[in-house]
């Protein structure tokens, strides 16, 4: 059973990353990656649609080294 945290997460990303107009991940997709937001991905990925981890993962792009 996916925790609050995970819901609350998963639904940003959504919002987030959601939107069909838009088909990359922009480069201010790095500042929204905090530590905690990234634990938070790694626990409700799986439940993510394919179009937010595809644009989630090519937003790993922008992070620095």
């Amino acid at each position: 059973m996916a925790s609050t945290q995970d819901r609350n997460t998963s639904l940003w990303l959504r919002n987030k990353l959601g939107s069909t107009e838009e088909l990359w991940a922009l480069p201010s997709i790095a500042l929204l990656l905090t530590a905690s937001v990234t634990d938070n991905i790694l626990l409700c990925f799986h439940g993510l649609s394919s179009a937010v981890k595809l644009k989630l993962l090519l937003g790993l792009l922008h992070l620095p080294r």
